[in-house]
């Protein structure tokens, strides 16, 4: 009997409740789960912890969620349920050039309940015929962590006149003050333009959320306490536990096998989620290009700014059409129909010529020699300042040369 686990991510279920795992959905016996008699052993499980996210990368925001690898791909390639609270931080939040993001992730366990084991070894007095109703589940809610999970998320949003080190000094001690509770926390100037997004499964009844950061590190400090008092909280879930339908032994009550699950192969989620961080990453370094561009006091030819969209927008378009393509044989793989090595033939026919590891290597280090160009011929007392038209008017004419011919 193999357990999974699923994290919540703001998602409602109940003991007993069907899962169907290939596509990483719960099933509508919702109400059935919700008024069922079984014997239920409930223990308290109090435990807090809380962890940063700087780069704001997904794989960063998966961990600090703990989301399994299995959930990460199916959230990945837009097959499971819609996701709420905590869940809607791994989906909502748009990458832009013109602010920087990072964020604090706190959980808090209050108590452990399961179904006893006297009724997972007699699964009669589970209502077989509810198994018949769902013929896609898999899986069977028999555990339940719950809890809740709050993401607060800084926003800083770019000013001119406000340098790069005080922009990341000042999104520091935000993180301090956040993890913390800590209202002694100095910062420089230009801390005001913080703001705060929250992803939280539950609200308080109490305590609305805070908008200044050090109200918002009080929040998080009062977190726990605040979810174990609240009404709201008596259904809030972080962690499912279930075990397949398959292993019960219903005996002849059946007239139909219960679906199967298969895991996809370890080295090819791997390999699925190395391509997608790829995307991410060179997105993130596209669009930070972009924004030193904009703050660039050189005259940036439209040439290359049209370079720029257009290879932002390519690697856009290569993630979404690889997850779109990724869906139906990854359910095919988790119900037996597929084998992985189908998953492995599709990241390679999903690799770009344009972007591949070394050809995007090539590309960043051109701008970044351009821009670092810029900015040396730039500086106010440079004995080179008397060039800066000339040598502007070359440069921005050998790095289109050079990106055309690479192009």
């Amino acid at each position: 009997m193999t357990e999974i686990t699923r994290q919540a991510l703001g998602r409602i279920a109940y003991l007993g409740q069907l899962y169907n795992a290939n596509c990483d959905e719960f099933c509508d016996n919702r109400q059935n789960a919700k008024n069922n008699d079984y014997e239920i052993l409930s223990t308290d499980a109090s435990s807090t912890a809380i962890s940063k996210v700087y780069a704001m990368s997904t794989f960063e925001k998966f961990a600090a969620l703990r989301v399994e690898k299995e959930l990460q791909a199916s959230i990945r390639c837009g097959l499971s349920d819609v996701l709420n609270g905590s869940g809607k931080y791994l989906t909502t939040a748009d990458i832009k050039s013109t602010e920087s993001r990072a964020a604090v992730v706190f959980r808090a366990r209050t108590k452990h309940e399961k179904i006893t084991a006297d009724i997972i070894n007699n699964p009669k007095s589970l209502h077989p015929e509810i198994f018949e109703s769902y013929p896609k589940a898999t899986h069977i809610v028999v555990a339940i962590d719950y809890g809740a999970a709050a993401v607060v998320e800084i926003v800083y949003p770019h000013h001119s006149g406000i340098s790069k080190k005080t922009k990341n000094l000042n999104m520091e001690k935000a993180l301090d003050a956040l993890t913390n509770g800590d209202d002694a926390v100095g910062t420089e100037d230009g801390a005001e333009y913080i703001k705060l997004n929250y992803y939280v499964d539950v609200l308080s009844d109490a305590l609305e959320q805070p908008r200044c950061i050090f109200e918002a590190g009080k929040y998080l400090k009062k977190f726990a306490v605040m979810i174990q008092n609240s009404e709201n909280c008596k259904s809030s879930v972080l962690t499912y536990h279930m075990i397949p339908i398959s292993s019960l032994n219903f005996g002849n009550t059946l007239t139909k096998s219960p679906a199967i699950y298969y895991g996809i192969n370890p080295r090819v989620l791997s390999d699925i989620f190395q391509l997608f961080d790829y995307f991410d990453s060179w997105e993130r370094k596209v669009l930070t290009i972009k924004n030193e561009l904009d703050e660039s006091t050189e005259s940036i030819p439209l040439e290359i700014y049209a370079i720029i969209t257009e290879k932002l927008a390519l690697i856009q378009d290569a993630r979404l059409n690889l997850s779109v393509e990724l869906q139906e044989p990854m359910k095919n793989v988790r119900n037996g129909v597929s084998d992985s090595e189908k998953l492995s033939n599709i990241l390679a026919e999903n690799t770009n010529a344009e972007l591949n590891a070394v050809e995007m290597a090539k590309f960043f280090k051109k701008f970044d020699e351009y821009i670092e160009s810029n900015a040396l011929f730039c500086q106010p007392y440079s004995f080179l300042s008397c060039f800066r038209y000339c040598c502007s008017k070359y440069r921005n004419r050998k790095m289109l040369n050079d990106l055309k011919k690479d192009s």
